[in-house]
């Protein structure tokens, strides 16, 4: 039997992910498909539109056979480190044979080779990175244009969403040494932010915008969850209050902050914006958009410098939890239960033979979804992952 990964958000589920899975399973000849998608907050540093639960279940009705769960600390982190627990997670399993993922490259060599070069970094991508800094250039940008300077590769490769995330899971295979082969397909019809909507389909980005000014986007989804989505600006009194209780000593240990931007982020703070205002006002050259409201996320969820740290030097995944399966294929679930090299648990309950790391990465699971549920402002329900059973189809 044939497997095939796939890494994703389903933010929301859409007819281009469903495309993915069809073509994923075309290109690499696989029976089952095994996903690893984000929990309740999302790498972008926003609250996933749906629950996970919800999400899951959409994966599962349009060709997923079993969706494992991104733990929180590796969904609200940079490209790196998600990309890095998600493959890890695959790998982990011990029968993911592929790795299938969209890029706007649709070049699996030019990603290997952008892969390659930032794994092991020469003397003059470093000094050309350096200097690309001093000059003031934004670090992605200035990553892309060092890759292209000492290492001749395309600078196009890093500018792109994808295609940042496609040489992340390259480089992470590369770096554990995975026997897990990548391919990738070419992203089409719709850019990764773009609000447009061409044939039927419209990006995660579109189809969010589109909730909250109440469009139907029936035809763009092949499944609408019956759930309150949630939006970003819910959390913006929530992080009002969490600010000033971290105040300046508790925010500077809060996971990616540093140079004195808890400073910054305490003035923005100062009086009531909306979140993407707070995030506009906050971000630097070095610091981007997307990167500020990841820190924002963290500051809700508690995510802390020393806790990461603990977590990535003991191993990065201490555990996988499957959010559901198709009863079809309970042979993979079984499989997975086997091979895998970690402990596999279907519920936050399931803690015997976990390790303390384990334990700490589910408690944090809980506070993120206690506190997903809270900010939905209608059908408050906490302790979800204490009661909210594998989802099955």
């Amino acid at each position: 039997m044939t497997t095939v990964g796939i890494i994703a958000e389903y933010n929301p589920f859409h007819n281009g992910h469903k495309l993915h899975i069809e073509k994923a399973k075309a290109l690499t000849g696989a029976d089952r498909v095994v996903v690893v998608m984000s929990g309740n907050f999302v790498q972008r540093g926003e609250p996933a539109i749906f629950d996970k639960w919800s999400r899951t279940k959409c994966a599962l009705l349009n060709g997923a056979d079993v969706v494992i769960e991104l733990p929180a600390y590796f969904s609200t982190a940079s490209a790196e480190f998600f990309a890095r627990a998600a493959v890890d997670i695959l790998d982990k399993t011990g029968c993911v044979d592929y790795i299938c993922f969209g890029s706007e490259s649709g070049d699996i060599c030019a990603i290997t080779k952008a892969a390659e070069c930032l794994l092991n970094e020469s003397e003059e991508f470093k000094n050309a990175l350096k200097d690309n800094l001093d000059k003031g250039l934004p670090y992605p940008a200035a990553r892309s244009k060092a890759l292209s300077e000492a290492e001749g590769v395309n600078e196009d490769i890093l500018l792109s969403p994808n295609n940042i995330l496609a040489v992340e899971y390259v480089k992470a295979l590369l770096s554990i040494k995975s026997s897990i082969k990548p391919v990738t397909l070419k992203r089409q019809f719709t850019d990764y932010n773009s609000t447009e909507t061409v044939k039927g389909f419209a990006s995660a980005t579109a189809l969010r915008y589109m909730l909250k000014t109440k469009a139907d986007i029936s035809s763009f989804v092949p499944c609408l969850p019956d759930a309150f989505p949630v939006y970003c600006d819910t959390m913006s009194p929530f992080l009002s209050y969490k600010m000033r209780m971290l105040g300046k000593e508790g925010l500077s240990q809060i996971l990616d902050i540093g140079e004195g931007l808890e400073n910054r982020i305490l003035d923005a703070f100062g009086e009531y914006k909306d979140y993407d205002l707070l995030a506009s006002s906050v971000k630097t050259k070095r610091y981007t958009h997307s990167r500020i409201q990841r820190i924002f996320i963290h500051a809700l969820l508690g995510i802390t410098k020393d806790d990461f740290d603990t977590i990535i030097s003991s191993g990065i995944n201490h555990y996988i939890r499957i959010l559901g399966f198709r009863k079809d294929a309970q042979d993979t679930v079984s499989l997975i239960s086997k091979s895998a090299s970690i402990p596999v648990i279907t519920t936050v309950k399931s803690r015997e033979g976990l390790s303390d790391t384990a334990k700490l990465m589910l408690d944090k699971e809980r506070t993120a979804t206690d506190i997903y549920y809270l900010l939905k402002g209608e059908d408050i329900k906490l302790n979800k992952d204490l009661t909210t059973p594998m989802v099955l189809i």
